[in-house]
């Protein structure tokens, strides 16, 4: 009998056909899924370049605009005094609380450089510090509330600190409100963080427009969440991620 009429022959051909069409429709899905999970992570990267790069700017920013101006009245103040103009009595008690300023905001700075300590110290404690060093210096009052029981990633928690810096920073560069309301909650399933500032802030540009903004949206989808924006008396600024994505 010819072998292309026996049946079990071509059942076994039409099998052999079938296998080979299941692996290399296997194969294609593996090598798309690969892709798909390379442009990911590629695009996180990105991201994270890019977050970083905005985060240099910024403190660069703090230092020469925030710190020049006290650091350059501290010394106008401290010459006064050496070449006695005015009363000395009262100008060098000014120049030591300006240099004192100058010395605990560059420890701030320093200390939102370094991750570990963030990690060391927690989310909560780490926004309480940042916080409490900008209502020392400047005119801003946060209401923080912290409510988060479960045990967060490292990753997450730098991100979460942060997009809280970066908020803040909004408010006073952009906003001109001297209170904001702070909210980090979790209720076992989900994390609900909000932020609301009640300024008036510059519509000479979208709200969506600037680099301060973007990076909030590329750290909050890195989380795996969506970033809301409101602007009404002020803005506000809500998403809500599952904290499985934070573990």
């Amino acid at each position: 009998m010819h072998a292309t009429k026996d049946p079990v022959f071509l059942i076994a051909l039409l099998s052999c056909l079938c296998l080979a069409i299941i692996l290399l429709t296997l194969g294609l899905l593996i090598a798309r899924t690969y892709r798909h999970v390379q442009q990911r992570q590629r695009l996180a990267f990105m991201s994270e370049l890019e977050v970083l790069k905005k985060e240099r700017a910024r403190i660069a920013a703090d230092l020469h605009d925030e710190l020049s101006p006290k650091l350059i009245l501290a010394y106008r103040l401290v010459e006064a005094v050496s070449e006695n103009r005015g009363m000395g009595g009262e100008l060098f008690p000014l120049a030591l609380e300006n240099l004192l300023k100058v010395s605990e905001r560059i420890r701030g700075i320093a200390a939102d450089l370094y991750d570990e300590m963030i990690l060391k110290d927690g989310l909560e404690r780490s926004i309480q510090q940042f916080i409490s060093q900008h209502e020392m210096l400047e005119a801003l009052r946060v209401d923080f509330r912290y409510e988060v029981k479960e045990t967060l990633s490292d990753t997450s928690i730098l991100h979460l600190y942060r997009i809280v810096q970066e908020m803040v920073n909004n408010t006073l560069k952009h906003s001109g409100a001297e209170d904001a309301q702070l909210k980090i909650i979790s209720n076992g399933k989900y994390l609900s963080f909000g932020y609301r500032d009640f300024g008036t802030i510059r519509m000479d540009q979208p709200i969506d427009a600037g680099v301060g903004i973007k990076s909030l949206y590329q750290r909050v989808m890195i989380l795996g969440a969506n970033l809301f924006i409101d602007v009404d008396q002020g803005v506000a600024y809500y998403f809500k991620v599952p904290l499985t994505k934070l573990y």
